[in-house]
């Protein structure tokens, strides 16, 4: 189905449109994707599972803002609480860390009834990557 064939009328149309504009089947599941609609809101392209190669292989991080070299995840009670996915989970944010990725964790509380939390977090990091930029420029390596 293409954009064109989606007639939506009423209020809350022009978000439909929206949504659908940017929708992308890579998507892992719903939460995923609001947190990458309050990306684009926020003015940050993102990509969804994106490949990060490392030394030990390739990461598909949830969502990756090549701009700002920033990976966003979207971390589920569901898929992060054994032992075992915690300790996976630290060994893959470090890897990404020490590749010079920023590294942002978001919670399903956070992105589906918190926001504005959410919307304040990606402003901030949009500011802190403007202040590099410009701090880059002025004093050059």
């Amino acid at each position: 189905m293409k954009l064109d064939d989606v007639r939506v009328r009423g209020a809350g149309a022009a978000a439909v449109h929206r949504v659908l504009r940017h929708a992308n089947a890579r998507a892992a599941n719903p939460f995923e994707s609001v947190l990458r609609a309050l990306c684009i809101e926020a003015g940050l392209t993102v990509e969804p599972q994106r490949p990060i190669q490392h030394s030990e292989g390739v990461i598909h991080p949830d969502l990756v803002c090549l701009e700002l070299r920033l990976i966003l995840e979207a971390d589920s009670w569901t898929f992060h609480a054994t032992r075992k996915a915690f300790k996976r989970d630290c060994a893959r944010y470090n890897l990404l860390v020490l590749q010079g990725w920023s590294v942002l964790r978001f919670a399903w509380e956070h992105v589906m009834l918190d926001q504005v939390y959410v919307r304040q977090v990606l402003a901030q990091a949009r500011r802190v990557e403007r202040v590099e930029v410009v701090h880059a420029l002025a004093h050059p390596a």
